[in-house]
């Protein structure tokens, strides 16, 4: 049996296929999903699911929930109250084992031929290598991944129209996926996508503290602004998220709720020595009013995705809602009423993603050749059968093969039968228990197109008839077929992945090669030739680096998501072997339809092959969001974007109206609930992102102004370059940085797009020069490393940074011997952006 999972924020389920149909195994106490909850207490005792989300309101302190939303990242999952910290992953695996054990209960089997483990369409490298690992940790060796929404695909075909174009809404308790389908007689292929990785219930139940239970403590007791993040009250913290969770779960049935905890549950004091509980009244219009921005949010990436693709609501045939939240009546009333698409009621929500994850798995072929072999290959006669050899030569009987589709949704399929060696007048008919073919001429080439009237297997019956009418025994076999409810034609990228590189060894900027364009068909592979743009040596502390992006904004590379780093170290090389500026570098890649990333690096010069097993960047996947840590590096995510916003304030003034207005409130209320909830690793992970989608904006909203901020970056660097370097520099240094300022201001004046170019060219030049001046002035050098030295929270060996920061202190006088420690410190930590380093130029130079 295959088994789709579907690891979700808030609930788990799991499915297989019995007769040929998804079926959802329930958790023991019946209910519909697994809360993906786990609950530990002090002697080590672990509760999970229903049982564990029930003694979340009597002891949250002994409570992990919400663990998928952290996924990728070194954040740890504490449980106080137990002294225990776990992974992400951790967690997640101790939620999928329960799943398997609810299946293995139910199906009686020990293990699975596979597992298909649906991810949302939003989560990137590191997050999608987080879900193998939980795999691997919960037991489980065939593992593969779907996109949540195309699994829901899968599952609406059962039981409706089979063609047609729909939507996919899936709104779960951590992310939103949006797809667009397109069915034929149930063959699945997705037009197009769009996902946001921190948009779903939790931030429901966030708002609702924010706005509605806040305030109501605020009046009723004696505590301090910050509470929210004020470790004293923390547990009235997660209590307060528990109790607005259940009360918006009663607003889709009542008109009305309470948020309530009692005292006994509470157990807090306020200042004044006042016994706390919580008795918040909410209306379904107050909830409805807190969270309409973000259904309005998703409601424009329907509208977006139907227009990239030259639709209008009327050519979809219905929306199929997806994920628990998206029960909640104002989203189904928001989104049918805004688009006028009929709403598809006969899926599950809550199980839709797990039964298309498991019909996803049965239409997988999981040999070892599964991307080569799309027939099956069934020889008969005296090849199979070797106790009938010497029979079948005196007799010189043929050798037949059947080539078949082994799974299809097609309700008929065609057998296609070839014949090595005379056929003799024989004939051949097959048969199942309903329906027979009738007795034809065997010959090579022949086709016999068979029924598949129901869902599941198919067993046909071979018969091979002599020249007189006798049935040949050797030539009997059954044939077996799958008709599945659905099959995704291909399974498209999810986002676009690109290399940086540099275009030629001059070159002062970097640019993308794209291996994979978002939507492209996975599996694929390719093969890129490069040029090293760096020399390298044997055991020399240089490298040559591969980095990989996630491409959101290909015109600005810093603002995308780093997802792959794979370095050439010195230490790589066998002894006495360099690798040469403008050497040749072979660079093969493979991504598979989970949509990891493998590559290989083959270096012609050296006759030398390097391999990444898994292409992801492990530094990104060391970021914590935990405690003071999360916070400041969160905050510096944030300051980026707001420096981002003020340079562009700063060069257009009021001529960007009232654009960059609405930017900065955006961020003022990032700024708003970073200073509100600063010991939520969640929400820290949550303003990263939102921090990284504003400085996005603010660069797109830039392009509208190239002149005004070539000059502001031009202002600044030739006043940076004044302050650490004019006195230092040699004379003809400072010839040439100025000739560059010059060629940049008469590019910048002259007032054309065709010499906007030049301008960033002198640009990055003047940039480069900088750089090279800078690193040879100590107090340049000091100053460096007194900054890093201070920000331990960006660097995830502790014990290696304190150990260069000492290192460092000694070798103060030592300008030579402190650069080279403040390039290892540059390099060790987890950079902000794409162009934190100590030159940001590729190492590789596309050929």
């Amino acid at each position: 049996m295959h088994i789709g999972i579907d690891l979700g924020t808030s609930n788990s389920t799991i499915a297989g296929i019995e007769d040929g149909v998804a079926r959802v195994f329930r958790p023991a106490d019946g209910g519909e999903a697994l809360p993906s909850v786990i609950y530990i207490d002090k002697r080590g005792h672990h509760l999970y699911g229903r049982r564990a989300y029930d003694q979340a309101l009597i002891s949250p302190e002994n409570v992990a929930a919400g663990f998928k939303r952290l996924m990728g990242t070194a954040t740890p999952i504490e449980i106080e109250g137990a002294d225990v910290k776990l992974t992400p992953e951790e967690c997640s695996a101790e939620i999928m084992r329960q799943l398997l054990g609810q299946a293995s209960t139910e199906t009686g089997l020990d293990s699975f031929e596979g597992a298909v483990v649906a991810i949302p369409a939003s989560f990137n490298q590191m997050q999608a290598e987080a879900t193998l690992r939980t795999a691997q940790l919960a037991g489980l060796k065939q593992v593969d991944l779907i996109q949540e929404p195309i699994a829901a695909a899968l599952a609406a075909m059962a039981g409706a129209k089979r063609s047609g174009k729909f939507l996919i809404y899936d709104l779960g308790g951590g992310t939103f996926d949006l797809a667009l389908v397109e069915s034929t007689d149930g063959k699945v292929k997705i037009l197009a996508q769009q996902g946001v990785n921190m948009l779903g219930g939790r931030d429901f139940d966030r708002l609702i503290v924010s706005e509605i239970v806040r305030p109501w403590l605020m009046a009723n007791f004696d505590l301090p602004n910050t509470f929210l993040r004020d470790p004293l009250y923390r547990r009235l913290h997660r209590i307060a998220l528990l109790a607005a969770e259940k009360a918006k779960i009663d607003l889709s049935a009542l008109e009305e709720a309470a948020i309530f905890a009692s005292d006994d549950e509470v157990r807090l004091m306020d200042q004044s020595e006042t016994e706390i509980f919580l008795d918040a009244p909410i209306t379904r219009a107050q909830f409805e009013e807190l969270i309409r921005k973000p259904i309005e949010q998703t409601i424009s990436l329907i509208r977006s995705i139907l227009e990239e693709n030259d639709l209008t609501p009327d050519a979809i045939d219905r929306i199929v809602f997806v994920g628990g939240p998206s029960r909640i009546p104002l989203v189904h009333r928001l989104v049918v009423e805004s688009l006028g698409i009929e709403a598809d009621l006969k899926t599950d929500p809550m199980t839709a993603v797990a039964e298309g994850a498991t019909y996803y798995g049965e239409s997988r072929n999981w040999s070892l050749d599964e991307e080569k072999k799309e027939l099956e290959t069934a020889p008969s006669g005296k090849n199979e059968r070797k106790e009938n050899e010497e029979l079948a030569q005196e007799e010189d009987e043929p050798t037949l093969y059947f080539d078949f589709d082994l799974r299809t949704s097609n309700d008929k399929t065609t057998i296609f039968i070839h014949v090595e060696g005379p056929s003799g007048g024989r004939k051949i008919q097959l048969h199942t228990e309903a329906w027979d073919s009738e007795i034809l001429e065997l010959k090579d080439g022949l086709e016999i197109t068979v029924p598949l009237d129901d869902v599941g297997e198919t067993l046909f019956d071979v018969c091979v008839l002599s020249s007189s009418g006798a049935a040949i025994e050797e030539h009997a076999q059954t044939l077996t077929i799958t008709r599945l409810v659905a099959e995704p034609i291909a399974v498209p990228a999810a986002h676009s992945i690109a290399v940086k590189v540099r275009q030629s060894p001059q070159a002062e900027e970097n640019s993308f090669l794209f291996l994979v364009e978002k939507g492209d068909n996975l599996p694929a592979k390719g093969e890129i030739n490069l040029k090293s743009g760096a020399n390298l040596e044997s055991g020399s502390p240089g490298f040559i680096g591969f980095e990989v992006f996630q491409v959101e904004f290909p015109e600005c590379i810093e603002v995308n998501l780093c997802v792959g780093l794979f370095r050439i170290d010195g230490t790589d090389l066998p002894e006495g072997h360099t690798i040469a500026m403008g050497d040749p570098i072979i660079f093969s890649w493979r991504m598979n339809e989970s949509g990891i990333l493998q590559a290989s690096v083959k270096l012609p010069a050296s006759k030398l092959e390097l391999k990444a097993p898994r292409f992801y960047a492990p530094q990104a996947g060391q970021i914590s969001y935990e405690g003071t840590s999360g916070e400041a590096f969160t905050k510096a995510i944030l300051e980026r974007a707001d420096e981002a916003w003020g340079d562009l304030a700063a060069a257009v003034g009021p001529m960007a109206g009232p654009e960059i207005g609405l930017l900065k409130t955006r961020l003022n209320e990032q700024f708003e609930i970073l200073e509100e909830s600063a010991s939520d690793a969640e929400i820290m992970r949550r303003i990263s992102e939102d921090a990284r989608f504003i400085r996005q904006d603010v660069v797109k909203l830039g392009q509208k102004y190239t002149p005004a901020l070539l000059q502001r970056q031009l202002g600044k660097l030739q006043a940076l370059f004044n302050r650490v370097c004019r006195g230092k520099a040699k004379e003809k240094e400072n010839e040439t940085f100025d000739a560059l300022a010059d060629a940049a201001q008469k590019a910048i004046d002259s007032g054309t797009e065709k010499t906007f170019p030049q301008a960033a060219f002198s640009l990055a030049k003047m940039r480069h020069l900088f750089l090279s001046v800078a690193w040879q002035n100590p107090a340049y050098v000091r100053a460096w490393f007194y900054k890093l030295s201070q920000e331990s929270w960006l660097f995830a060996d502790q014990k290696a940074f304190q150990a260069m920061v000492e290192k460092g202190k000694q070798k103060s006088d030592d300008s030579e011997a402190l650069r080279d420690i403040v390039f290892r410190l540059l390099e060790a930590r987890v950079a902000l952006s794409a162009s934190d380093a100590v030159n940001d130029l590729a190492t590789i130079i596309k050929e």
